[in-house]
């Protein structure tokens, strides 16, 4: 059975809705590290210049989905 392609107002795919989802805390503002990643607040001295080199090749706006 193939599944319905859902998508947002630019139609780009985000998947099914979740039945019963619940929003969740705000995270700690502490820095967080896992085994793959960090998070942390962010800090325009120290990730401006990675985050405009992730985000300038983009011209269709597509990453910025889930950044809303």
């Amino acid at each position: 059975m193939k599944k319905k392609n859902y998508s947002n107002e630019d139609g780009q795919s985000i998947g099914e809705s979740v039945e019963g989802w619940k929003s969740c805390s705000v995270p700690p503002k502490t820095k967080m590290e896992g085994r793959y990643c960090v998070i942390e607040i962010l800090d325009v001295e120290k990730h401006a210049e990675d985050l405009f080199h992730s985000f300038a090749k983009d011209t269709t706006d597509y990453d910025w989905t889930y950044l809303h």
